[in-house]
């Protein structure tokens, strides 16, 4: 203790210095902690941006531009400026921008595809995207409607491509893919894989590829990147027609299907798929805006869920794309009404039967009026679009587990109810190119409520099928029958859906109709 009491005397500053290189140690250890902490995250940031490479890289191949080109569209300047009295088309002064394989190539719309498959009845891959990109080009083996519609790949190899089945209440459509035109063998194609949208969370980051304002023309699709900001979102609300009828373009997704997706999809990348980090789909890319006259902020997707796969299937087959139908009008349950519901039940709001169409399948169900859904299928119900939107995902024939509170007996009920078809209203802008079954003397039917222009006034269900198509020439056409007419028994056979009938008219060569206006019609094969 005497010593180096004299040796701090000798030294005065030791102490000071002792206490400036302790000082210098611990800030040279949180620099070299810093350093080391700056370099992990330098790290999280490549791997992140290592992640999004390869998702892009993946998937790059797999992803296609359209183009529609108008039918007959006229090239070079327009027909109204002609100062000389020159035909300029024919001098061909202005070039051809109406040809895809030129750099002056213009196209009057454009979007992206996805292939994918093969899916469905399809043994070969097949392109994915929106209905509104295609809207007016050609079926299969069909001249074009308003336009033709270009493909063009990732390598630049293109071909004119048909819509094999194209569905306007889900905005999806599959074109098929012409392997002779486009000089390639299906396994050559790379096919994006299609991932579990059922798990699909807010927060999750995604990468979107597409054709914005038709800069892809030339295969190459641009990336972007962002989060989902959130789940089963709608669309503006369409207007309704004058009877309060909606109009035809409404859709699957106007009762609250899609994913809003944090990055601006901008005009052209309708039809582009919304990748997760592992390069997977998990939804497609649609141009439709959460408010009409708004510059969109944030993009929506339609999400790769069980109903959107059970779309694909049928669309890739060619068929018709049917949705479920409960036969039941909704009002909300909201504020007090929505109080008086059990507390271990209770809502902030709900839906209720207010009206139940006779012998339709919330009837044969056993719902009642001023039945208070729960839930469907295990989801809560917190408004009427939740109904419609599990129901009609369902598709027709599949039964739907429903949970109500019933308040006449205070009780919660279960109900499971076998769901009829949704009614078409726009079958004209519908394309298909297959049936699920085959006519019988050219006779084609379908559940009674497939077309809302046969439904019967005042609405009710009829315990029938509906003829939907009576083939020119043909034995059907030969006697009285015409499209709109009802079936009720084939033989002694009641006859409620198109599979009912395909098992009553199986193996005959002849049967008895038995229509719901009380009219008998011999039918052969």
């Amino acid at each position: 203790m005497h010593e180096s009491r004299k040796s701090q005397s000798r030294n005065p500053n030791l102490h000071q210095w002792k206490l400036l290189a302790g000082c210098i140690c611990i800030l040279l250890t949180q620099l070299h902690a810093a350093t080391a902490q700056e370099g992990n995250g330098l790290q999280a940031i490549l791997a992140l941006e290592k992640s999004l490479i390869d998702a892009i890289e993946k998937a790059e191949p797999a992803i296609v531009s359209i183009a529609r080109i108008r039918v007959n569209k006229t090239v070079g300047r327009p027909d109204n400026f002609n100062p000389l009295g020159i035909d300029l088309r024919q001098q061909q002064i202005q070039p051809d921008r109406s040809d895809p394989n030129t750099p002056e190539f213009v196209p009057d719309g454009f979007g992206t595809g996805v292939v994918i498959g093969p899916v469905g009845k399809q043994a070969s891959p097949v392109i994915l995207t929106n209905y509104h990109v295609v809207k007016g080009g050609p079926p299969v083996e069909k001249p074009p409607r308003d336009y033709h519609l270009f493909v063009r790949f990732a390598d630049r190899s293109g071909y004119y491509a048909e819509i094999l089945a194209a569905d306007p209440r889900s905005d999806l459509a599959i074109l098929a893919i012409n392997f002779e035109q486009l000089g390639k063998r299906p396994q050559e194609l790379v096919t994006i894989p299609i991932g579990n949208g059922e798990r699909t969370r807010k927060g999750q980051l995604v990468v979107t590829l597409g054709n914005p304002y038709a800069i892809g023309r030339d295969g190459s699709a641009s990336a972007s990147w962002g989060m989902v900001s959130n789940i089963a979102r709608r669309p503006a609300p369409v207007t309704t027609l004058p009877n309060g009828q909606p109009n035809d373009d409404e859709t699957i997704h106007h009762y609250g299907t899609l994913l809003q997706i944090d990055s601006r999809l901008n005009l052209g990348t309708s039809g582009g798929p919304v990748l997760n980090l592992q390069g997977e789909m998990i939804g497609l890319s649609t141009s439709m805006a959460a408010l009409d006259g708004y510059e969109k902020s944030s993009g929506f997707a339609i999400p790769m869920d069980n109903g959107t796969k059970r779309v694909l299937e049928e669309l890739a087959s060619g068929y018709e794309v049917e949705f479920g139908f409960l036969g039941v009008s909704l009002s909300e349950v909201t504020g007090f009404r929505a109080q008086q519901l059990p507390r271990n039940l209770r809502h902030a709001s709900a839906a209720m039967a207010i009206k139940i169409i006779p012998d339709s399948p919330a009837s044969e169900g056993g719902m009642l009026t001023g039945d208070v859904f729960l839930n469907v299928n295990g989801k809560r119900v917190f408004d009427h679009y939740d109904v419609m939107r599990e129901v009609s995902q369902l598709g027709p024939g599949r039964v739907a587990n429903i949970d109500v509170w019933r308040r006449p007996i205070n009780r919660r009920v279960q109900l499971r109810v076998k769901l009829g078809k949704w009614p078409v209203r726009n079958t004209k802008e519908m394309i298909t190119t297959n049936r699920r079954f085959a006519p019988f003397g050219g006779l084609n039917v379908d559940y009674p409520t497939a077309r809302y222009h046969f439904l019967p006034f005042p609405l009710r269900y009829q315990k029938a099928v509906v003829v939907t198509n009576v083939a020119e020439n043909s034995s059907a056409a030969r006697t009285d029958l015409r499209a709109g007419d009802f079936i009720a028994r084939v033989d002694e056979f009641p006859v409620e859906t198109p599979q009912e009938f395909a098992d009553a008219v199986r193996g005959k060569a002849k049967v008895t109709l038995h229509l719901a206006d009380a009219r008998k019609i011999e039918l052969k094969r």
